[in-house]
């Protein structure tokens, strides 16, 4: 499954080597496009402006935000297989463990003393567990990590067909409707397409600007998006809530899949778009410290009635409202994440965003 559809693939270059230099840059490009549509959909979500600019192109972005990042994760996740237990932990689930865990009980602090009633002390310790914040994606990349090291052993069709089964838990009302469960379900089998066919990704990346790759990503984003849109308003109609719910989180799977050729091709087109490009992949290369802080500022901006009463009323007395408060927020996350990013290259203190090492430094770290 990892080979080319059409012909055999040609050896990867080393990391080192400027070709490969040329194929990340579509990668990181593609990164930087998905964490500013994380943090701008966050934003939308908070300020209730779907009805914006920024709203309606946040909408139409949701086919490929998450499953693109989910794809990029899996595509570079192939030295997981060739590591003993310890490694696996101390040169992967480290990097993601340690980051999850202090950023969740920085954000659960943050919201307790905002708003203790809404949300008690004790939910603290249990967002670690099941988390119902943005950070459920470091949570998922632990359960994927783990579960592509568990399967090493296994063909890699058979462990993409594998990676399907936990959607037959929707089927239980109850468990459908825990959050990190149907995220992690939603979006394993995209994890395992980036892992066990990244060939078959870098072959299509390679020919991106080829007609029949443009237009295959156009007929894959219309078909994802128009039937999901069709099977959500017709199960409204004829399905109870709960039956709706499970039937939309598999709709998303199939959405995401469907749409993973789009993803790519727009990651390869604003890869060669000059300085948005260079842009994109500086944030890219720094997805991780942007993806821990931005939902805590956010929920500070929106959470602390005063200084939003203040800043976002006066803003709104001279601007648009809806598209320029999220490109303001939005703005000023990307900031903040730029700066723990700094942070994170002080000693002790950066721990938080980057623990030390436990063994060998591995390429594969998290950014």
């Amino acid at each position: 499954m990892s080979d080319s559809p059409t012909q055999p693939v040609r050896p990867e270059p080393t990391e080192a080597s400027p070709a490969a230099k040329k194929r990340l840059d579509w990668v990181d490009a593609g990164k930087g496009l998905s964490i500013l549509g994380v943090v701008t959909f966050h934003v939308v979500v908070r300020a209730e402006t779907w009805e914006g600019l920024a709203g309606e192109i946040t909408d139409l972005l949701t086919p490929v935000r998450l499953p693109l990042f989910f794809l990029l994760s899996g595509l570079f996740s192939h030295r997981i297989r060739e590591l003993s237990l310890l490694g696996l932990f101390t040169r992967r689930l480290w990097f993601l463990v340690v980051p999850y865990v202090v950023w969740s009980l920085l954000f659960g602090v943050e919201r307790y003393l905002m708003d203790p009633v809404a949300y008690p002390a004790y939910l603290i310790g249990w967002e670690i567990l099941l988390p119902t914040t943005g950070l459920w994606f470091l949570h998922a990349l632990v359960v994927f990590t783990v579960a592509a090291w568990l399967t090493k052993w296994l063909p890699g069709w058979l462990t993409v067909l594998l990676s399907f089964l936990p959607l037959l838990g929707l089927a239980n009302p109850e468990l459908a409707q825990v959050w990190i469960f149907h995220r992690c379900v939603a979006f394993l089998p995209i994890f395992m397409l980036g892992l066990h066919a990244r060939s078959a990704w870098f072959w299509l990346a390679e020919r991106a600007f080829r007609w029949w790759a443009v237009l295959l990503a156009f007929v894959c984003f219309f078909l994802a998006f128009g039937l999901y849109r069709g099977l959500q308003e017709w199960g409204e109609m004829r399905l109870d809530p709960a039956t709706l719910h499970a039937v939309l989180i598999t709709a998303e799977c199939g959405r995401a899949l469907i749409a993973l050729p789009t993803g790519v091709v727009l990651a390869v087109a604003v890869s060669r778009a000059g300085w948005v490009s260079d842009a994109l992949a500086y944030l890219g290369r720094r997805t991780l410290p942007i993806f821990v802080s931005h939902e805590m500022l956010i929920f500070a901006i929106y959470g602390f009635g005063p200084f939003y009463e203040r800043t976002m009323t006066w803003l709104h007395t001279w601007v648009t409202p809806a598209s320029t408060e999220v490109l303001l927020v939005t703005a000023m996350c990307i900031t903040v994440g730029l700066l723990v990013d700094r942070l994170s290259k002080v000693p002790v203190l950066g721990w938080i965003v980057t623990p030390p090492s436990l063994g060998p430094k591995d390429r594969g770290q998290v950014r």
